[in-house]
């Protein structure tokens, strides 16, 4: 059994696979100031309700964007999983494809992982689509490698942003509306952040595919949070996929185990 970990500004991702199958997971808010005492007791608790403990796993891997958590995350990992602890990116745990950027390393792992795993489910070259605390726009090439990314800030932090700075406005959840301009306040606010996030997607799409050169059109994966209820209204979107980061941390330790960069251990593998 594997445990992986997406470490994330906004959520914590853990989900457990046997093989490639993802048996379940779980979603835990991204507090920076938890001790790895606490995670411990939170991990501990989701594993015992599906039969598992820290002993019968594999090997844990995660990647991580925020250091305070992952911090915590290697503490947790030295003390209670040793050797079988994996931080996605570290020497022990390369990344399986290259960033092709100005300056490899500035990536965020998660966004090499989402690289990685949309070439080897979906095929390259490819876009993948993050509508998480950033909303982001990678560009995969047919090896899967990391060639780039746009950024911009997340649909939440957009909201978030415009309920603190206009002090009349409430602060609204995100949810699709019928009519591009509202008639009621709620309406307007939803109406704006929904459709122009829209707006703004189908803008980076289509300019990030016309100056993309490549003899087979790429392919679009959405992903994260917020990414269902776009993936709906954007027709250039072929896929989503909730769980792709997750899945691709799965891929990457069965990479490091044919690569030999792992000792693979079929016993603690299999299910109990």
């Amino acid at each position: 059994m594997i445990l992986v970990a997406d470490i994330g500004n906004t959520n914590v991702c853990v989900a457990l696979f046997e093989k490639s199958a993802l048996l379940c997971s779980w979603r835990f808010e991204s507090r920076r100031k938890r001790p790895a005492d606490e995670w411990e007791l939170l991990l501990r608790q989701a594993l015992a309700q599906v039969g598992h403990t820290f002993e019968s796993l594999e090997a844990f891997l995660v990647c991580a964007v925020v250091p305070d958590i992952l911090e915590a995350f290697e503490t947790l990992g030295r003390t209670k999983l040793g050797e079988r602890f994996l931080v996605a990116g570290s020497p022990r745990a390369p990344f399986a494809n290259k960033s092709i950027i100005d300056h490899p390393g500035q990536e965020g792992a998660d966004l090499m992982i989402n690289a990685f795993c949309a070439a080897n489910l979906y095929g390259g070259p490819a876009f993948v689509l993050d509508f998480g605390t950033a909303t982001t726009l990678t560009k995969v090439d047919a090896k899967g490698n990391f060639c780039g990314v746009a950024i911009a800030p997340g649909v939440n932090l957009s909201a978030n942003a415009l309920f603190q700075a206009a002090a009349g406005l409430p602060r609204m959840s995100m949810e699709k509306t019928e009519k591009i301009i509202g008639t009621n306040t709620a309406d307007s606010i939803r109406s704006g952040l929904f459709w122009g996030y829209v707006g703004l997607t189908e803008g980076l799409l289509t300019r990030a595919l016309k100056e993309t050169k490549t003899t087979k059109p790429p392919c679009v994966i959405a992903t994260g949070g917020l990414g269902r209820i776009f993936a709906q209204e954007i027709p250039a979107i072929q896929t989503y996929d909730a769980d792709l980061t997750l899945k691709g941390l799965n891929l990457l330790y069965i990479h490091l185990c044919e690569k030999g960069l792992v000792q693979f251990n079929e016993e603690l593998y299999q299910a109990v």
